[in-house]
């Protein structure tokens, strides 16, 4: 008597979208090893301390304020990390939204590449917070690196909720597309951009009036509030929509919809490769967005004259 023997399934051809995310893959790694080197390299420089913030003049309303955001992004990112991981053990295999998110989260380091030649955007010094680690960044040469704080919480967390708010703009996306009966890729990017928009600038202008962050180089002729600390530049949204938020929020749209995508779920065997292809991905939108912010910068200001001492570098400007 023979024994049947059972010949293993054949591995599925090859096809375009596994060779783009072997390809966005290979970029996130690449990515992961840039984020170490950088790292590796503030760190040897001396650069792991807190800027000092004893020169501040700031009441205890904004320091409550502050304390309460950063634990309440502190819970929020608790929730989100739980829902992926959630998600993925259902799914069994690392789905597209938990390779956005870890993404996003890996790619918080690119935070200092928007002050790479002057401080566009700085923090509030009284956070928990690091020094900058651009200096660490070749050909980054923004002033004071020294004064410039890093909030360890506000930015990790802060990357990691541009994940919610792609999922949330994905969803707003859809209900819009459904409504108007619109289809295809360029309607359904335009309107995540739209959306992603509208969504950054409500809770940006609540975060800025928080006393988390401001703009002091922000073009003074497209913004609100112009001239004040808590200006808001409207090509902000514009790239948050374009670039930071609104790419992502189209493949998890384009999901949705029921389409196949670089990063739709597949056996848990290509796992990793779907979590690094989420990595580079979002690397590549974060740099576009970033290149175009500080060039912009480079027309902005001069900063507003009521900057307050915890968002103002103590030797003058920003």
């Amino acid at each position: 008597m023979t024994r049947a023997t059972v010949s293993p399934a054949p591995l599925p051809p090859a096809t375009p979208k596994a060779a783009g995310r072997a390809l966005w893959a290979s970029v996130g790694a690449l990515c992961l090893a840039a984020q170490g080197w950088v790292v590796a390299v503030w760190i040897a420089g001396g650069g792991l301390h807190a800027v000092p913030s004893s020169d501040l003049d700031l009441s205890d309303a904004p320091r409550v304020i502050g304390w309460a955001m950063q634990a309440a992004m502190a819970v929020l990112v608790l929730l989100v990390v739980l829902h992926a991981i959630r998600e993925c053990l259902r799914a069994r295999t690392v789905t597209a939204a938990a390779a956005l998110a870890a993404g996003y989260l890996l790619a918080a380091w690119t935070d200092v590449l928007v002050n790479y030649a002057r401080p566009a955007f700085v923090y509030n010094r009284s956070l928990i917070n690091v020094a900058t680690w651009g200096p660490a960044i070749p050909g980054w040469h923004s002033p004071q690196p020294q004064w410039q704080a890093e909030p360890i919480l506000v930015v990790g967390f802060g990357f990691l909720t541009a994940a919610v708010l792609a999922q949330a703009t994905a969803a707003a996306a859809a209900i819009t597309l459904q409504r108007f009966r619109l289809r295809g890729p360029v309607p359904t990017y335009l309107t995540c951009a739209l959306a992603g928009a509208l969504i950054d600038t409500a809770v940006e202008i609540l975060w800025i009036r928080s006393g988390a962050f401001a703009y002091p180089y922000a073009i003074r002729e497209v913004s609100l509030f112009a001239g004040h600390w808590y200006q808001f530049p409207l090509t902000h949204p514009l790239l948050i929509g374009t670039t930071f938020i609104g790419p992502a929020a189209l493949l998890l749209c384009r999901h949705r919809q029921g389409h196949l995508t670089i990063l739709s779920p597949h056996p848990a065997r290509h796992g990793m490769v779907t979590l690094l292809a989420g990595v580079g991905i979002v690397t590549a939108m974060i740099l576009a967005f970033s290149a175009a912010t500080v060039a912009l910068s480079l027309h902005g200001g001069p900063p507003p004259p009521d900057l307050p001492s915890y968002l103002r570098l103590p030797t003058g400007g920003a």
